[in-house]
């Protein structure tokens, strides 16, 4: 996970003033790397720091393949102040 963090991480471009905000947002990625279901999970209060998480997600979107034993896994990325972290739950074969 540490590389998809890396990747989105870089494409993540916040707007001026909302370095102290923070936006989650929850995506559901494949076993072939490609994501569904990208959705806003909860608001920073500014329109223009949630659509920037967004689009760092869809940007980056196709991520590298899961391992053949891993159908899919729900992902939960925080941007903030820190940068962003991932949390994330598997879903098996």
């Amino acid at each position: 996970m540490a590389p998809l963090g890396a990747r989105v991480r870089r494409a993540w471009m916040p707007p001026k003033g909302s370095e102290d905000k923070n936006v989650v947002v929850y995506f559901k990625l494949h076993q072939d790397g490609k994501i569904s279901n990208l959705r806003l999970d909860r608001s920073s209060g500014l329109a223009t720091a949630d659509q920037a998480a967004l689009k760092a997600v869809k940007d980056t979107a196709p991520f590298g393949s899961l391992p053949a034993t891993t159908n899919s896994i729900d992902m939960q990325l925080t941007f903030g102040r820190n940068g962003v972290s991932a949390s994330f739950n598997c879903h098996a074969k």
